[in-house]
């Protein structure tokens, strides 16, 4: 949910600042203040959700059928150029599709047989931003 700070600046000039914010995925009792949840801002909001897009299965959203990515089939398959390939394809394209207030820069996906597992490096901006935020984050196959 983004929230929109005013503040004047030293100019005496309007300045608008955009605070996108989430709740964590698992909820602690912020130590800040009582009773409160803790939060995320920015960059760690923005990455947490695309992670949770990245793992989300469409049709596993009520209500919401399309969002999600649709890696979990591919992970299953032999390693190869190609899955590599699909894999990219599809979290693209669920990063753009999903997720407004992320400009994905690259993607870089090393896949590894051994462990039958692709590490993800995702780097990205977010929106009213201008430092770029890398994510990363290791796919594994769940028996």
């Amino acid at each position: 949910m983004p929230i929109i700070r005013k503040t004047i600046n030293s100019d005496n000039a309007l300045v608008k600042s955009v605070i996108y914010k989430d709740l964590r995925n698992i909820f602690f009792e912020n130590s800040t203040s009582q009773g409160d949840i803790e939060t995320l801002e920015n960059e760690n909001a923005v990455g947490q959700s695309i992670i949770n897009l990245i793992l989300t299965t469409p049709g596993e959203r009520l209500f919401q059928n399309d969002i999600g990515s649709g890696i979990n089939r591919l992970l299953f398959e032999n390693i190869s150029p190609q899955t590599t390939g699909a894999l990219n394809q599809l979290i693209k394209l669920a990063i753009e599709n999903y997720e407004p207030r992320a400009n994905l820069i690259g993607m870089d996906i090393t896949p590894s047989e051994d462990e039958n597992s692709y590490s993800i490096s995702i780097i990205f901006s977010v929106i009213n931003r201008t430092e770029p935020v890398a994510l990363d984050l290791i796919l594994n196959r769940v028996r």
